[in-house]
């Protein structure tokens, strides 16, 4: 048995003594049932302890969850898999990359949520997040890459796993049809 399920069952149990403690005061003072409320009152307090303890941080976490909405576009691992990149495609077929996920991968401030503008870069707004269009991040890294390891990193990655896929798909495409 681990430590929790025994503070656990013995916050049970003393929250139970309590009660039953205060229900029989109340059956022996008859006419001063107020002298019974504090016993109950701790308790009560005693014996919901461990419902506070192991179920408070799950319900959070369930209201957390359900609150962030999924996310329907692509996610490229960066970091061996500590940051992640969310990232779109238009409809005209360039890639679209989510602002806040950039400047995290690379240590930098990310954009307010309502930010039109970042480093000189237009964004673009999908899933009501400010995303860096496809020839603005790789402007954007290119000019931080020739000082910073980390942009110059993920500019390599961005073009190899995710505009060079594209460009394959594009020549595929006007190969085959």
């Amino acid at each position: 048995m681990h430590n929790n399920e025994i503070q656990s069952k013995a916050y049970l149990w003393l929250g139970g003594a309590f009660i039953v403690a205060g229900l029989l005061m109340v059956l022996v003072f008859k006419g001063v049932w107020y002298m019974a409320l504090p016993p109950i009152i701790i308790g009560v307090a005693l014996f919901s302890a461990p419902l506070l303890i192991n179920f408070l941080p799950k319900g959070v976490l369930a209201i957390w969850h359900s609150a962030t909405p999924k996310w329907a576009g692509e996610i490229m691992l960066t970091d061996g898999g500590d940051a992640q990149l969310r990232y779109g495609l238009n409809d005209d077929g360039t890639f679209w990359f989510v602002a806040r996920d950039v400047c995290a991968a690379i240590g930098i401030d990310p954009p307010d949520k309502r930010a039109r503008q970042w480093h000189g870069q237009t964004l673009v707004m999908h899933h009501a997040l400010p995303c860096m269009t496809e020839s603005g991040i790789e402007h954007f890294l290119q000019a931080r890459a020739i000082d910073d390891a980390d942009a110059r990193r993920l500019l390599t990655l961005i073009k190899q796993q995710i505009l060079r896929k594209r460009d394959v798909e594009r020549e595929r495409t006007a190969r085959f049809g």
